[in-house]
């Protein structure tokens, strides 16, 4: 098998090329080996020699973040899902002829603001796909904002992540797209309750009550109590535990429970 890779009229070079051998097919997807390897030169060529009769699926990746990986369809044309690629079947005597044209993946961009409308000075950001996985990563770290280039086709969220906040986003993307966010802004920062704290213990007189702390998010904020019985403040009473006087006899306990953390 002789080719050439390129991208419009350029040639790539230092593109890997695999011929995966898939126990079963593709469309079993159990499991695709790499039997066979070959590396793009200069000019963007590749030369291996394959046995004969032996199904393969032509798989390219480079180290190009711009192109994500790749397989072989049919002509010139590839695929970047292994279960829609055509599996090539050599001949003897054969010297096949592949021109390969690969197509840059989609890309994102935009710009991260904070509260104030400033760039922040750092910015983490993550695509990920449905499974949660990431696919590509990057940073935003100057007044240019952020470019993500390479994204293979898919729905994902894109998470944004500035001092313990996230700000999570979908999109859908087709190959090559070219999709601008625009401003993603963060806004003041909030501390969420996700379980409510609880009263343990018996409601007798001199018996101790025992709040409980919930969970929160972010976790581990700093805690303060107050406690009241039939809904007027019992003065004094800041701990998460409290003995019940003969005061709050047949009365309904209650515990106010407020979280607070730095930069919330």
């Amino acid at each position: 098998v002789h080719g050439e890779v390129a991208a419009g009229a350029s040639k790539l070079h230092n593109v890997d090329v695999d011929f995966l051998y898939c126990e079963g097919g593709v469309q079993a997807g159990i499991s695709c080996n790499s039997e066979h390897q070959a590396t793009t030169d200069e000019n963007g060529e590749f030369q291996q020699v394959i046995p004969v009769g032996r199904p393969y699926v032509v798989r390219f990746s480079g180290d190009d973040e711009t192109f994500p990986v790749q397989y072989w369809s049919s002509g010139s044309e590839t695929v970047e899902s292994i279960a829609s690629a055509t599996p090539y079947v050599g001949t003897a005597g054969e010297i096949a002829e592949l021109q390969i044209q690969l197509v840059p993946g989609a890309s994102i961009s935009g710009k991260v603001l904070d509260i104030d409308g400033a760039v922040p000075s750092t910015v983490d950001i993550d695509v990920l796909d449905e499974n949660d996985s990431s696919v590509k990563t990057g940073r935003q770290g100057d007044e240019d904002g952020f470019r993500i280039v390479g994204i293979p086709a898919g729905t994902y969220t894109v998470r944004f992540e500035f001092n313990g906040q996230k700000i999570d986003r979908s999109v859908t993307l087709e190959r090559s797209d070219d999709y601008d966010f625009g401003d993603v802004r963060f806004t003041e920062p909030k501390i969420a309750n996700v379980s409510k704290p609880e009263i343990h213990g018996d409601a007798l007189v001199g018996e101790t009550l025992t709040a409980t702390n919930g969970t929160w998010e972010p976790a581990d904020p700093a805690l303060t109590y107050r406690w009241f019985a039939d809904g007027e403040l019992l003065e004094g009473e800041t701990g998460s535990t409290f003995v019940v006087p003969l005061s709050a006899l047949d009365k309904q306990i209650e515990v106010e429970v407020t979280a607070t953390k730095t930069s919330f």
